[in-house]
């Protein structure tokens, strides 16, 4: 589960970079969270998202196939909607 800070500075963060649904769901999967929890730093319980360690560092999937980044928007979709 996304701490509620960390979702809200991912969000402002990518607001500006990734406005596509596609981009959000890497970000909140949980191989992304894993990576956060390896490369990123920790403040009593939230994590610290660096963008030099963390963001700009992170395995980013290439070439998904249609099935796939269908599956992943949707997945995206549904939390911004639930």
């Amino acid at each position: 589960m996304i701490h509620p800070k960390l979702a809200d500075e991912c969000m402002d963060s990518f607001s500006k970079k990734a406005r596509h649904n596609y981009d959000f769901g890497i970000i909140i999967s949980t191989m992304h969270m894993s990576w956060v929890r390896i490369t990123g730093g920790r403040l009593k319980s939230d994590y610290s998202y660096s963008t030099q360690f963390t963001y700009n560092n992170s395995p980013w999937p290439e070439n998904p196939t249609e099935k796939q980044n269908k599956a992943i928007k949707l997945a995206a979709q549904n939390v911004l909607h639930s």
